[in-house]
């Protein structure tokens, strides 16, 4: 498995950490494969605001983005790090929580969860979502 983390604005995230966290999901939920590919990019909010405005037709900046491509190459997930840094104020978690969560919210959608065309999968995904962030915790 491969998996490439582009943090072209030099946030602060932990690389070893990521790449732990979306390895132990995606083996959980769609097997062990030497072949997936993953890409996580971590923008600011102009960036994923322009990337929401062009593929989703939504003029904002949310926290994450996901595209989703199949196997191998399993997708993108771009998080929006200013907008995580925002949420974690509001939910009292740090940084480091709410990116976790988040990406723990892409990663599920990249495993064919989806909240947004499926309601019967919403209530399921957010669910898997917090059992996951609870686990992987010990990895902050």
């Amino acid at each position: 498995m491969e998996i490439n983390i582009s943090n072209d604005e030099g946030y602060k995230i932990k690389k070893e950490k990521i790449i732990k966290i979306a390895e132990t999901i995606i083996e959980n939920e769609l097997g062990k494969d030497e072949n997936y590919y993953l890409e996580i990019i971590i923008v600011n909010d102009k960036t994923i605001q322009e990337l929401n405005k062009e593929y989703r037709k939504i003029d904002s900046p949310t926290d994450v983005l996901t595209f989703v491509y199949g196997q191998p190459i399993l997708g993108e997930i771009y998080i929006s790090y200013e907008t995580i840094e925002k949420q974690s104020k509001m939910y009292s978690h740090s940084v480091e929580e709410e990116f976790m969560y988040i990406l723990i919210h892409g990663l599920l959608h990249i495993c064919g969860y989806d909240h947004i065309n499926d309601d019967s999968s919403d209530e399921t995904m957010f669910v898997v979502q917090r059992k996951y962030f609870e686990e992987l915790k010990k990895y902050l």
